[in-house]
C-alpha cells in the first residue's frame, strides 16, 4: 500500500508540473548512499557510552522538478524514497562489556533546494552547486532480529535535513541534459522518539547523516 501511495503521488507531481512551462525542467534521480548515525552521548553519569556502530550501504530514488529563475539558477523540489539505517554501539562503564542495536528506517523525502550553475565551462558541460533542506516522513520502522524494544516506535515520525551537494552536469541536446555529483544530507533532528524512549531520549542523541552519488537525469 505504501508503495502504492508513494507511485501515486510521484506521477501526481511529474503530471502538475508538466503545465508549468518551458522554464520547468522535470527529472529522475538515483543516488547510491552510505547512511550513518550521528551518536552523541548527552548523559555522562549514567554509566554507559553510546556510539555509532557502522555505515550501511542504501540509496535514494524518486522524480525531482527544478523551476528556473534564471539560466543559473534554480529552485528545485521532489518526492524521493530514502532508506536509511541506524547502528548504536553501548558500553558499560563498570565492566566493559557492549552491545548493539541496529535499526532499517524508510522514508519518503521532500527536497526544497536552490542549484547554481556556473557558465558553460565546454559547450556542454557546467558545474553546479547545490543548498537546501528536506523533510523526510517514516513510513516503516524495523529493528534487526537482535535487538529488543520496549514497545512502540523507537524514532520520530519526522526527520529535517540540511542538503548540500556539487557536481557536473552534461548536455545531452537541447532540452536534456545528465549529471553527477556527491550529496550530503546531515540530519538535524535528534530522531529518538521522546513519548515511548524517554529515558533513552535524555541519554543520548541520534542524527541521521547521508554521504550520496548522485545520477540523474532531466527533460
Amino acid at each position: 500500500m505504501k508503495n502504492k501511495v508513494f507511485i501515486i503521488v510521484a506521477f501526481v507531481l511529474l503530471g502538475q508540473a508538466g503545465y508549468a512551462g518551458p522554464k520547468l525542467k522535470l527529472g529522475l534521480r538515483l543516488s547510491p548512499s552510505l547512511s550513518f548515525a550521528g551518536i552523541r552521548d548527552k548523559d555522562s553519569d549514567d554509566g554507559f557510552t553510546y556510539s555509532s556502530n557502522g555505515v550501511a550501504g542504501r540509496g535514494i530514488v524518486g522524480p525531482m522538478a527544478e523551476f528556473f529563475m534564471t539560466d543559473n539558477a534554480s529552485f528545485g523540489t521532489g518526492l524521493w524514497y530514502a532508506p536509511k539505517s541506524v547502528s548504536i554501539s553501548v558500553k558499560a562503564k563498570s565492566d566493559g562489556s557492549t552491545s548493539s542495536s541496529s535499526y532499517n528506517l524508510q522514508y519518503l523525502m521532500i527536497p526544497l533546494y536552490l542549484k547554481f550553475y556556473t557558465n558553460p565551462i565546454t559547450p556542454k558541460m557546467k558545474l553546479y552547486f547545490t543548498l537546501g533542506a528536506t523533510m523526510d516522513v517514516k513510513i516503516a520502522e524495523k529493528a534487526d532480529s537482535k535487538t529488543t524494544t520496549s514497545g512502540g516506535a523507537f524514532f520520530n515520525p519526522i526527520d529535517t535535513d540540511l542538503m548540500l551537494g556539487a557536481g557536473v552536469e552534461f548536455a545531452l541536446s537541447e532540452s536534456t541534459a545528465f549529471f553527477v555529483g556527491l550529496g550530503y544530507n546531515r540530519g538535524l533532528l535528534n530522531v529518538i522518539n521522546p513519548v515511548n524512549y524517554s529515558s533513552s531520549y535524555d541519554a543520548f542523541s541520534i542524527r541521521n547523516n547521508l554521504v550520496s552519488l548522485d545520477l540523474g537525469f532531466k527533460f
